[in-house]
């Protein structure tokens, strides 16, 4: 049977009027020919894209600065740390607000020679520091979600680095600065890092009094060598490193300073906000409009659980929306996440499995739920 689609839809690229589900699949062509129509309550589209995700770390933890909060995050990873587990709870909860596609911080995978034998007084070394040789799996469908893995590395520097994989170096701070020189000229694909998350790390490379309450709260608690280097803020420091380039996805950015986002705007580098993260952590997040007036292209993540207690994508989205309104924050929650993550070919409705797509209810994109195609034209 050919059901005709007639209302509001995003094929991932422009604005339609109506389509055809046929087997399953969503085609443009010959929409004149259908056996039966309706009529769609709401907007038809791919999926939102949660362009920044920890998937596996869903914990419940409570809102404090983040060098007061980081501490707890880790002590929950050495005492109650499941990877499979966490990414199942996570991605229900993200597909029920509309998310299909992911830019996950991805650990090494269950059964690869790094996760073998991991005894709980080691875990954390594992988990977050990987003192083994790094195997990550490549991009995956899990659920109705398209996952691309930012395999994450932290101390332990990858055996080689694969042109076909992404890669996250957790954050200036915490990934020893050689390591980083190696990989801005190892690298050739997209990578994601931690930039200007919050005031201590600022303070901290700056020289600042708040950047001794950093270190001395969270970094000397885990035997981090002290940045001694030239004060400089978090975004310079990563250019002085060879790594603000047009690969670079910097996460949160709420501390860039208008001299820090034109490097940014120079480099061709994006930003991916988490705008209820940043909240949660007592941070800032990056003003979009500084964004938007030097042409720098953004997304929207979600961050993981233990920063986002619901894990609503709505919720950033409609934190986004305040400050741009509705037709930005669509685009950057959707084609402008996926072209920002390299998937524009994986972003579309057209020929897609309708049990993927989502329809967003409510007035015009100021959406107040989220349910399946399937559900929607039932």
């Amino acid at each position: 049977m050919r059901l005709r689609v007639c209302g509001r839809i995003y094929d991932g690229f422009a604005w339609r009027h109506a389509g055809i589900v046929e087997d399953g699949r969503l085609t443009f062509a010959d929409c004149a020919r259908f056996d039966r129509e309706i009529v769609l309550d709401g907007v038809l589209f791919p999926g939102f894209v949660n362009a920044h995700a920890h998937l596996d770390l869903f914990f419940d933890l409570p809102s404090l600065p983040f060098e007061q909060w980081v501490p707890l995050l880790i002590e929950k990873i050495l005492t109650d740390y499941s990877q499979a587990d966490g990414i199942h709870a996570s991605l229900a909860l993200l597909e029920q607000s509309g998310v299909r596609f992911i830019g996950d911080i991805a650990r090494p995978i269950p059964g690869s020679p790094c996760c073998a034998n991991i005894s709980p007084i080691n875990k954390l070394r594992h988990v977050i520091t990987g003192e083994e040789p790094l195997h990550f799996s490549p991009d995956r469908m899990q659920g109705r979600c398209y996952i691309r893995n930012f395999c994450e590395f932290i101390n332990r520097y990858p055996e080689y680095i694969r042109p076909q994989l992404h890669y996250s170096p957790h954050a200036l701070y915490t990934v020893p600065h050689d390591f980083l020189r190696r990989f801005a000229l190892d690298n050739r694909s997209l990578f994601q890092m931690h930039v200007a998350e919050s005031p201590g790390e600022t303070g901290y490379f700056l020289h600042e009094p708040s950047g001794d309450h950093f270190y001395d709260t969270y970094l000397a608690r885990f035997q981090v060598r002290r940045y001694l280097g030239e004060p400089l803020s978090p975004v310079r420091l990563l250019e002085s490193l060879g790594l603000l380039t047009s690969q670079s996805l910097l996460v949160h950015m709420g501390m860039a300073s208008d001299d820090d986002l034109d490097l940014v705007a120079a480099s061709g580098a994006k930003v991916i906000t988490c705008p209820v993260s940043n909240h949660y952590l007592y941070a800032p997040h990056v003003e979009l409009a500084k964004l938007e007036a030097r042409g720098i292209r953004y997304a929207i993540g979600t961050d993981g659980k233990c920063s986002h207690p619901d894990l609503d994508f709505l919720r950033d989205y409609r934190l986004v929306a305040a400050q741009v309104g509705w037709e930005k924050a669509f685009l950057a929650a959707t084609s402008g996440g996926a072209e920002i993550l390299g998937l524009m070919s994986e972003y579309t409705l057209e020929g897609a499995d309708i049990t993927r797509a989502v329809v967003g209810i409510g007035d015009g994109l100021n959406f107040t739920r989220m349910v399946s195609a399937t559900e929607a034209l039932r």
